[in-house]
């Protein structure tokens, strides 16, 4: 499962703004075979980079996490931005599944 967000004008031809940090905050924490994907883009033709992907495997039962400045793909100076939002959900032996549940990102 994943969501577009909509295309947010940040800045301007003349002064482009620099995303330094970005914070998601869950309902609930990860359990074990989820995980949450951040990517973006800056202009409606161009493909989503990969900004990272937050999983129980590395991070545990997080709830919230808070990407600063050294971002793993960082974010150029520009005028807009879209994010996309995935979600990895964990299916159990039978058949049960869960998925994250993103409450908020904050882009900073």
């Amino acid at each position: 499962a994943y969501f577009e967000t909509p295309l947010y004008v940040i800045g301007t031809s003349l002064h482009k703004r620099k995303i330094q940090e970005i914070e998601f905050l869950l309902a609930k924490p990860l359990v074990t075979g989820e995980g949450i994907k951040l990517e973006y883009r800056t202009d409606l033709s161009l493909s989503y980079t990969a900004i990272n992907t937050y999983t129980f495997a590395v991070l545990g039962g997080i709830i919230s996490k808070n990407i600063t400045a050294d971002l793993p793909n960082e974010i150029k100076a520009c005028e807009m931005i879209q994010l996309k939002v995935s979600f990895s959900t964990f299916i159990d032996d039978v058949g049960g599944s869960t998925t994250p549940r993103l409450k908020s990102i904050i882009l900073r």
